[in-house]
């Protein structure tokens, strides 16, 4: 899906396409139907995500526990 990434019901709309694209070609796909399936996919790892903020501390979590295996090695 091309744009913006936020989530299209804060934007009052859903999306017009989804594009997917391949190594030799693009596929769009503009029915609603052909597109429920992205949509949901792409809500589903937006929901599973971490905020920002978490994404760092977890980050900042695997760095130091790296470097502590390092240290001990």
């Amino acid at each position: 899906m091309r744009g913006d990434l936020g989530d299209p019901a804060s934007l009052g709309t859903a999306p017009e396409a989804v594009v997917q694209d391949t190594m030799a070609n693009s596929v769009n796909l503009e029915d609603h139907e052909d597109m429920a399936g992205y949509l949901h996919a792409h809500e589903a790892l937006r929901s599973a995500a971490l905020t920002p903020d978490r994404s760092l501390t977890f980050i900042r979590q695997l760095m130091n526990g790296i470097a502590t295996e390092n240290e001990e090695t």
